[in-house]
């Protein structure tokens, strides 16, 4: 009987860059969205944060029943990547600003968010079988990838929003993830 491999899959790793990218622009976006809330679009200080933080609260809850969809009807795979697109478009969204296009943006990342995240944490889950000892560390390796694209967005987008303003912020995100989930 030959010996089990001690490697990790290669997918893990393509995983962690896609997961790397939608964090990264995740964070280019949230980050200065507050920001961009009081000074693009007028909104008072308590009203950017309330939007922010129901943004955030919607993103999150909309995840159970995100993972249902992943896990009963489209697939982990295909949910990561509807996931994926929503994402792009409502970055792209936020890019056009105009007036409708706020509202029309928060709800496409919302929307993608909860698909996106429940489905990339169940993939990477998959590529494991349940005992293998490889799997925690798998997990160890995504979760840095998570954190390395979201430090390395909130650093770029304020380098972006200083340069070229904040539809650089928003084309910066739309681009990562584009190119990530690609």
């Amino acid at each position: 009987m030959p010996e089990k491999s001690r490697r990790h899959p290669s997918a893990l790793y393509l995983l962690c860059l896609v997961e790397g990218c939608e964090r990264f622009a995740a964070s280019a976006m949230l980050s200065l969205f507050a920001i961009y809330l009081a000074q693009q679009k007028r909104f008072t200080d308590s009203q950017a944060i309330f939007v922010v933080g129901g943004f955030l609260a919607a993103s999150y809850l909309l995840s159970w029943p995100s993972g249902w969809v992943a896990d009963r009807w489209l697939g982990a795979r295909r949910t990561a990547q509807l996931g994926a697109v929503l994402l792009t478009l409502g970055y792209a969204e936020l890019w056009t600003d105009t007036a409708a296009s706020l509202w029309v943006a928060l709800a496409l990342l919302v929307v993608g968010q909860g698909l996106f995240r429940s489905a990339m944490a169940a993939l990477v889950g998959q590529l494991y079988v349940a005992d293998d000892v490889l799997r925690d560390a798998g997990f160890g390796h995504f979760f840095v990838a998570v954190n390395l694209g979201y430090l390395a967005g909130a650093f770029w987008a304020e380098w972006m929003r200083a340069r070229i303003g904040w539809a650089g912020v928003f084309a910066l995100a739309s681009a990562v993830l584009l190119i990530g989930s690609g």
